[in-house]
This record gives structure tokens, sequence and C-alpha cells, in this order.
């Protein structure tokens, strides 16, 4: 349809571009767009991994230590409700123009959903499975690990779901405020020249790469929280 309406309407090619011109200009630059989406990619992974990793841990301590709660939580809001737009050009002064300010703003954009939806899962545990813990005498480390862990992967996970897509754009944000490399860049890059065609060949290929990461969180989500699966079907 869209490639239809570009030709009826002979729309300028800087207002809009065809779908098959968008496709052609891929192929004929994929040797120049391969080291920008590899890049982007490893900004995003690292910076969704070390977020994923701090999350969780600030979410058991807080799980342990209820009055680190009280006292993290308010700052944890506070950084979230920064614009990110605001905080990236200070990350560029302290790490200069390499991958670290990317990867920074990353952890930034993509923390706070996990550590919110693993400290909620991790307190949602029914009230019955822990009043027959206590029948055992378990030990508070024994419930984390048997139940509290595993009665929190359904909201950790659709934290992770928030956080993963939030990872991409983060990361796009990042390249847009100083780089050299990275879809972001491109995309910059792209408009500066009125390059439409190279435009939305970045943007698919955002797509794309969101779309891929949403896939794999869904699919671990399937592996580690089969039992919600089974209970649906």
């Amino acid at each position: 349809m869209w490639e239809v309406l570009w030709r009826a309407l002979r729309i300028p090619l800087w207002i809009l571009p065809a779908p098959s011109g968008v496709m052609l200009k891929l192929y004929s630059m994929r040797e120049y767009v391969w080291p920008h989406i590899r890049v982007t990619v490893i900004e995003v992974l690292a910076g969704f991994v070390i977020a994923f990793v701090l999350a969780i841990t600030i979410a058991a301590l807080v799980i342990f230590f209820e009055q680190l709660g009280w006292v993290l939580l308010p700052y944890i809001v506070i950084v979230r409700t920064i614009p990110i737009l605001a905080i990236a050009p200070l990350l560029l002064m302290w790490f200069g123009f390499g991958l670290w300010p990317k990867i920074a703003v990353v952890i930034l954009i993509s923390f706070f959903p996990i550590v919110i939806n693993a400290i909620r899962g991790l307190r949602s545990t029914d009230y019955r499975i822990m009043e027959l813990m206590d029948s055992v005498s378990a030990t508070r480390m024994q419930v984390f690990l048997k139940v509290r862990t595993r009665a929190s992967l359904p909201l950790v996970f659709a934290g992770l779901k928030i956080a993963i897509t939030s990872s991409v754009i983060g990361a796009v944000v990042g390249e847009f405020i100083g780089a050299d490399t990275g879809l972001g860049y491109l995309i910059i890059n792209a408009s500066t020249r009125l390059d439409t065609e190279l435009l939305f060949s970045a943007m698919v290929l955002l797509a794309a790469l969101g779309l891929s990461l949403f896939g794999l969180v869904a699919a671990a989500e399937r592996c580690f929280v089969f039992w919600g699966h089974q209970e649906s079907t």
C-alpha cells in the first residue's frame, strides 16, 4: 500500500521514500551499515546486562533490609524523572565520546522498570506459602531462593520486556547527543543530508533490533516461567 501510494501520488523522495528504495538502500550500503549496527547492539546489550545485575542486586537488598528501600527508592525515582536528554550531555563530559556514555544512558533508562518489577515480584509471595515455610523453620535465605525468587519471575520478565526495548531507545538517544558510529548517528547523519532512504533504513534496522531482542526475552520467559504458560493453555 505504501509503495502504491508513493508511486500514485508521486511523493518527493526527500519527504518520504518508497519501501523498495529503502530495501535497495539497505542492500547497497550493507557493508557501510554493519559497523553501526554492531556498535548499537554492543551498547544495548552491555547496558541492559549491567542494569539487570544492578536492579536484581538492589531488589534483593531491599527485601532483606526493608529500611534500605525507604532510602534508595526516592533517589531511584528522582533519577528516573529527570529527562534523559538532560543527563546525557553530563555523561559525555564525564566519560568522553566512547561507548561508555551510551552504555550509561542505556543503564539509566532500563534500570527502573527492572528494579521496580523485581521488588514488587519478590514481595508478591503467597502468604500461605510463607506460613508453610515458617512452619518448617526455613531461613530467610531459603525462603528467598526457593519461594520469593520463583514467585517474582513473571513480574521480573515483565520488567525485562519493557527494559530491553527501552535499551534500544537509550542507545539511540546517547548516539544522538554525541557519537561517530551507531544507528542513532546514522539517523542524524542521514537527516542532515536529507537522505530519507538511509534515514528509514536505520529506523527499519532499529525496529528489527528491538523486535529481535524482545523476542529473545519472551523466549527466555517461556523457559523460566513455564508453569505460567502451562496454566494459560
